[in-house]
């Protein structure tokens, strides 16, 4: 197996989750939004035909969704979230992996076939870019270390897609634009999401 999937996550019991949605919602509801869209993305990943790498944020997920399906469950390790991919991607590779993944836990619309593709399009691509609607990216596959893209990078911005994609000597292949959920309006614009949430709190 030369595939690698990472999934960075956040233990919403202990740490603050959503914290945009919650200024709307608040943090009971928020945490739970968060709490759905990592047991989804557990589903969807359940399946994969590849190695998974579970990054956790400072400490295990006490509710682990991904405990069945890890073969390793890191910690992030890092001082900014460019730190912390870029030593994910590059510990993937110093263990042998060829092509690898990265996603984070806020994206309901994600889906196995995304990934599959991701998966498929590192043959011949030294990177593949799921771009987010906001700016950012929701997916992130290489098949070689490049830390030049983790540089310089002003993240939590509606520039990172860009900064990140100005920083490639060759164009990356791109994948559908997404959604993700940081805000009452992402909430909104996913309608099967946004179904479960007024449903369980009427």
């Amino acid at each position: 197996m030369n595939q690698l999937l990472m999934v960075f996550v956040k233990d919403s019991n202990k740490y603050p989750v959503k914290t945009r949605l919650k200024v709307s919602i608040g943090k009971k509801k928020s945490v739970w939004i968060y709490n759905q869209i990592l047991n989804k993305t557990s589903k969807v990943i359940e399946n994969l035909k590849v190695d998974i790498a579970v990054f956790h944020y400072k400490s295990i997920l006490s509710k682990n969704p991904f405990k069945n399906l890890s073969k390793w469950n890191k910690i992030q390790i890092g001082k900014n979230l460019g730190e912390k991919i870029s030593n994910a991607f590059d510990w993937g590779f110093q263990n042998g992996y060829k092509k690898i993944i990265i996603i984070g836990s806020d994206l309901w619309e994600l889906n196995e076939d995304l990934i599959c593709k991701g998966f498929f399009e590192l043959n011949k691509n030294e990177v593949v870019i799921g771009p987010s609607i906001d700016g950012g990216y929701y997916l992130l596959g290489l098949n070689k270390k490049m830390p030049k893209l983790f540089q310089g990078i002003k993240w939590g911005t509606k520039s990172v897609l860009s900064q990140t994609i100005n920083l490639l000597d060759n164009r990356p292949f791109i994948l559908p634009e997404l959604n993700d959920i940081d805000t009452y309006q992402d909430l909104i614009a996913n309608k099967s999401l946004l179904k479960l949430y007024k449903n369980n709190f009427k």
